[in-house]
This record gives structure tokens, C-alpha cells and sequence, in this order.
């Protein structure tokens, strides 16, 4: 795994995209890909959550990378309020509160 120390917090390693990227390695993805049952998989919600929730990975390694490599300006605003991230969260969140919602009736 590739680490990089970053020149704002030099004591800090700081974890490369390759993991942040993978929308599988945290424990919501874990669920989505292992998991969960067969008839969540079946669900009309599971395709739109998986796939948001890959591009919310995808884009917080971007994000890292940007940071990482002297494009904090770019990182800094995909991170604002109204960015990039907060929009894709925002999505993903109503998403899994629909899904949870649909599950619930």
C-alpha cells in the first residue's frame, strides 16, 4: 500500500486512494457485496445505492489524492458545503432513507 507524508501534518501517514477508493472495503460496502441477503440484492434501491456509494469512494480517493498532491484548492472545494461530496452524500443518504423507508411499509 502506497503512503505519502503530507507536508501540512508531516508526523501524519497519510493513506493513498487505492484503499479509500474501494467502495468495498468499508463496512457498509463489506455489507453491500457480501453481506447482504439475496432479496436486498433484488431490491430496485440496491443497483442506485451501489453505484452512489462506489462514485462517493471513487470521488473521496480524487478528493485524497488532490490533498495529497499540492491541488488542495481543488480538494478544499469539493469538500465545501454545496461541493462535489456534499451533493453525493446528500444523494446516497436519501437514497439509503428511501430504501429504508420502502423496507419499513
Amino acid at each position: 500500500m502506497q503512503s505519502r507524508r503530507s507536508r501540512a501534518f508531516p508526523d501524519v501517514v497519510v493513506v493513498l486512494a487505492p484503499f479509500t477508493s474501494r467502495d468495498d472495503k468499508c463496512p457498509f460496502g463489506a455489507w453491500i457485496y457480501q453481506g447482504s441477503p439475496q432479496d436486498v440484492r433484488g431490491s430496485a434501491y440496491y443497483e442506485q445505492i451501489r453505484s452512489l456509494h462506489a462514485k462517493f469512494h471513487q470521488l473521496a480517493g480524487q478528493i485524497l489524492r488532490q490533498a495529497t498532491n499540492n491541488d488542495r484548492q481543488l480538494a478544499i472545494k469539493a469538500l465545501e458545503f454545496g461541493g462535489e461530496l456534499d451533493k453525493l452524500s446528500a444523494s446516497l443518504m436519501s437514497q439509503i432513507n428511501d430504501w429504508r423507508d420502502d423496507l419499513d411499509r
